[in-house]
């Protein structure tokens, strides 16, 4: 169960792109946001690291709308739409495409996703990365 709005993220989740908040030593007051680069390393091991929970705003920033039940969002395509159900509560996602003439929904995704840079993996996995 999701507490807390963000998490300590385990080394096996740190990847090229993976967007994570390292804390100002400097300030002592603020987080800093980075993204692990191509040609890169988590250039911060010593300090505090934190990953935000994937949230609606996450699911929004990616092409989504949010719907009328709570936990549901769609994103609309040039052929159909994808659905997207998110359950912050267990960090479960399921992800269907539904055709335009269709009522029929094919399920590409269920699982877990903790965050921003899990669901853009998925996504690109599934060939849905591109916002049409």
């Amino acid at each position: 169960m999701i507490k807390e709005k963000y998490y300590t993220p385990i080394i096996e989740e740190f990847h090229v792109g993976f967007e994570y908040e390292v804390w100002d030593v400097k300030s002592d007051e603020n987080w800093i946001k980075q993204i692990l680069p191509e040609k890169g390393y988590v250039k911060h091991p010593h300090e505090e690291i934190r990953v935000k929970h994937l949230d609606r705003e996450d699911i929004e920033g990616e092409g989504y709308v949010h719907g009328r039940a709570e936990c549901l969002y769609k994103r609309q395509l040039s052929k159909g739409c994808l659905l997207l159900l998110h359950i912050p509560k267990y960090n479960h996602v399921t992800i269907a495409y539904q055709g335009e003439k269709s009522f029929d929904k094919h399920i590409k995704f269920t699982g877990t996703i903790k965050n921003k840079s899990e669901l853009r993996n998925i996504l690109k996995m599934i060939s849905y990365d591109h916002k049409e």
